[in-house]
């Protein structure tokens, strides 16, 4: 079973959409943040009078793309090119899970299916 989110071409330029689909909603000082320590992504938004954080953590992900790709000697790539683009897959998954997750929230909050307060 693939990866979720293994096939994302898009990475860090998802932030664009992301941007474009909270400011939609009506949301305010929308801001970024990747903390390479701690393997993780955070938007963070005002919407409604709420300050709102979403966070998507990834430190697992690529060692699971390596679990599910190993490096063996048919590949084409070198041990640190293959880690490499494990790395590579692993920030683009990231801000596609992060782009649907936004969507998924702003749909329910229009929907009247949550509320932040």
């Amino acid at each position: 079973m693939a990866l979720p989110c293994s096939e994302s071409k898009a990475g860090h330029a998802r932030e664009k959409e992301i941007y474009d689909t909270l400011r939609s909603a009506g949301a305010r000082a929308v801001g970024f943040m990747v903390d390479d320590e701690a393997e993780s992504n955070l938007c963070e938004f005002k919407l409604g009078g709420s300050s709102i954080s979403v966070p998507i953590a990834i430190a697992d992900y690529e060692k699971a793309w390596l679990k599910e790709n190993p490096q063996s000697s048919r590949s084409h790539s070198s041990l640190n090119e293959h880690r490499a683009k494990a790395r590579e897959l692993k920030e683009r998954a990231a801000w596609a899970v992060m782009a649907a997750s936004i969507r998924a929230q702003i749909a329910m909050i229009a929907n009247r299916s949550v509320t932040y307060r």
